[in-house]
């Protein structure tokens, strides 16, 4: 779905979800500010991600997935974003929101993904967007050990 068409361009939603969306696309950061834009103040952005405490990858040579019903490692083949899990915190909070709420849980790569990584943390985040209040941002996030002691460098 192309955001930027003008039939949403003025349209502000109760939740806009991105499940499986932000983690194919290299521009996950444009898609995050595109989504972001039609949360309307106090309403929600449910999205989900792949993280991992070390360098993510962006790159389709590096990271890919072959996209078939057969779960062979042949046909076209989609980006298979990995995030790492401090980046992305900064970047959720730049977006000044006033909750975020997460799980996560390692898991392996997908049978027919091309990646570096042997486990990856598979997450699900709520972040609500702020009504004009200043009050801090309040975090629930339930991660693995290291990925939550690598995102409290964060906040």
């Amino acid at each position: 779905m192309d955001l930027r068409e003008n039939v949403l361009c003025d349209s502000h939603f109760n939740v806009v979800f991105s499940l499986s969306c932000f983690d194919w696309n290299i521009k996950f950061s444009d898609m995050l500010a595109a989504a972001w834009d039609h949360v309307q103040p106090g309403s929600n952005l449910v999205a989900t991600f792949r993280l991992t405490t070390g360098a993510g990858c962006d790159d389709m040579k590096q990271s890919y997935q072959y996209i078939n019903f057969d779960g062979k490692m042949e046909g076209e083949c989609a980006s298979y974003v990995v995030l790492n899990g401090a980046e992305l915190m900064h970047k959720l909070i730049g977006l000044n929101p006033t909750e975020i709420v997460a799980y996560g849980y390692y898991g392996q790569p997908s049978a027919t993904a091309v990646t570096p990584y042997e486990k990856l943390c598979f997450c699900a985040f709520s972040i609500r967007k702020r009504n004009n209040d200043h009050a801090p941002i309040q975090f629930d996030l339930n991660f693995p050990e290291d990925i939550y002691v690598s995102l409290e460098l964060v906040y």
